[in-house]
């Protein structure tokens, strides 16, 4: 599947992995300087190769530019920054629902000199890894805004995400959405959406009906998840699984 947003250009190849899981290959081109990982109930780890042009990590209090080839490991409940620049990037991976037992808790990005798409080598890889490989950008953020992250995790599935959220940890709706944006780039309400589409896209592959996902991930109504899912993804549902 091809899907294009923005001058951003990103094919998938998906393959059932098995045991509820799913092997994604993909390919991304051209610029994305706001590029966002955002899991909530997903995970997914994945061999990255960096063929063209330059890919960053981005946190609280530092820009580092990405290893040509490394072992890139989300958890639920995190964030990565990852701006991308006349890039050509290829992943493949696998990706799953619900907790991962004993694998790291927060996104490593490790080099690797021998690349295989292996699910056990790229398990052992990040397990083996330091702290100096971690891109998590609740990095350098203060513990009020990386508490409200996660406390909007929790909430993503209520009505009004954002001022429930605000309400209970004692922000200024305004000043909230203010902090949130300079700490990792987004506004809330654009992550509580980045939080939806990629659990429902998780769910999507794994073959869960369009109907199901919308309401599981949070969505309204059927229109509403549609719109989304295709602002986010650039393509539509049904196109995306099949």
């Amino acid at each position: 599947m091809t899907s294009r947003r923005n001058g951003f250009e990103m094919r998938r190849r998906v393959v059932p992995g098995g045991d509820g899981l799913v092997s994604i290959e993909q390919r991304f081109f051209g610029d994305n300087p706001h590029a966002v990982i955002a899991t909530a109930s997903s995970w997914f780890v994945s061999l990255v190769r960096v063929e063209r042009g330059l890919l960053e990590f981005r946190d609280g209090h530092e820009v580092r530019r990405a290893p040509r080839q490394f072992v890139l490991f989300v958890p639920p409940k995190s964030m990565v920054r990852m701006p991308v620049f006349g890039a050509r990037i290829h992943t493949q991976g696998w990706g799953g629902l619900g907790h991962v037992a004993r694998w790291p808790a927060r996104p490593l990005a490790v080099p690797i000199e021998e690349p295989t798409p292996d699910l056990s080598v790229l398990r052992a890889t990040v397990e083996d890894a330091d702290e100096s490989r971690v891109v998590d950008a609740d990095r350098g953020c203060s513990t009020r805004i990386r508490e409200s992250r996660l406390a909007l995790i929790d909430a993503m599935l209520q009505p009004l995400p954002v001022g429930r959220v605000a309400r209970r940890s004692g922000w200024n709706s305004s000043v909230f959405s203010r902090s949130f944006r300079a700490a990792y780039g987004i506004s809330p309400r654009a992550y509580c959406q980045r939080l939806r589409v990629h659990d429902a896209m998780m769910m999507l592959l794994t073959g869960v009906s369009i109907a199901r996902v919308a309401f599981d991930a949070g969505f309204g109504d059927v229109s509403q998840f549609y719109r989304q899912f295709r602002r986010v993804t650039g393509a539509a549902p049904g196109r995306y699984r099949s």
